[in-house]
């Protein structure tokens, strides 16, 4: 359970530096950044060398901002999805739901995703069987968005069921 509370406070201040620097509009994918109402401190990149376009890490318990690096540069949202299903997976398996050896057979939509390599992936087979375990991995070492909606599937019965107790969660976060 603390790791859970932990992961919960990451990504929480994910979460929040997403939101506070960027609104996303899914009509068109537009990006537009919004002005928090502190400034950010100076780019700090000389005191760490992080091979990233930008990067922010925010204090969980006090919304202080520790480092930023071009944090007021409008970019898309990348893995905040992965992250909170990442997230649900922990509670799911928590709470007795889903169990780390369990087999999931992704979805038709999930396996056609996997097959894209514009995208993140690792590729999955049509029929095939895929612990837990290895689909979680897939989603956090390899950024796999196959692997992620398989998950989100056997969290959430369907993609839309599992959006709508993403979303609540997000609340609850704050």
């Amino acid at each position: 359970m603390t790791f859970l509370k932990s992961l919960q406070k990451v990504v929480t201040a994910l979460a929040t530096a997403v939101i506070v620097f960027s609104v996303v509009s899914f009509s068109g994918l537009k990006v537009a950044t919004a002005k928090a109402d502190t400034a950010l401190p100076a780019d700090t990149d000389s005191s760490l060398q992080l091979d990233a376009k930008a990067a922010i890490a925010v204090d969980a318990n006090t919304g202080q901002i520790l480092y930023a690096k071009n944090a007021d540069q409008a970019l898309p949202v990348a893995s905040m999805s992965k992250l909170m299903t990442a997230y649900m997976v922990l509670q799911a398996i928590d709470n007795g739901k889903l169990k780390w050896d369990q087999k999931v057979t992704p979805g038709k939509a999930a396996q056609e995703v996997s097959q894209d390599t514009t995208l993140s992936n690792v590729p999955l087979k049509e029929g095939q069987s895929y612990t837990v375990r290895e689909l979680y991995q897939a989603t956090l070492i390899y950024s796999a968005n196959g692997a992620a909606m398989a998950l989100a599937d056997a969290v959430g019965g369907t993609q839309k069921n599992f959006i709508d107790l993403a979303r609540k969660e997000a609340k609850k976060m704050g």
